[in-house]
């Protein structure tokens, strides 16, 4: 699972897109577009973070320019993901990582937004 970004002119924004293989990497699959919509060069979702969860099930978080982290999942191996939608997390325009732990938790570190006047 490698979810990617490709730059859109019209109005300029990053989209997401995820490339998945099912057979060790010898063919891929590609996503639909997981459009947040934007207008400029740094605008739109992008650097994707990828985990699995105990149900089988992945999400996936999305930097933004948006002061948030914003999410999207799929139930079927990364073939189709629902609509990108804001996340409670308040995060910098900097991307956050997932991991999977051997418990079936998820960790994830991010960069939260720094306190006004601190």
């Amino acid at each position: 699972m490698v979810p990617l970004q490709e730059l859109r002119y019209n109005p300029p924004r990053h989209v997401t897109v995820v490339f998945a293989s099912d057979d060790d990497g010898t063919t891929w699959r590609r996503s639909a577009d997981l459009d947040i919509g934007g207008n400029g060069m740094e605008d739109g979702g992008f650097e994707g973070t990828v985990a699995q969860r105990r149900d089988g099930s992945l999400l996936m978080l999305l930097r933004t320019t948006r002061e948030k982290l914003w999410k999207t999942e799929s139930r079927d191996g990364g073939r189709t993901w629902t609509q990108p939608k804001p996340t409670s997390i308040q995060a910098s325009n900097s991307p956050a990582f997932l991991l999977s732990l051997s418990s079936g938790r998820l960790a994830m570190v991010w960069n939260p937004l720094h306190p006004e006047g601190k």
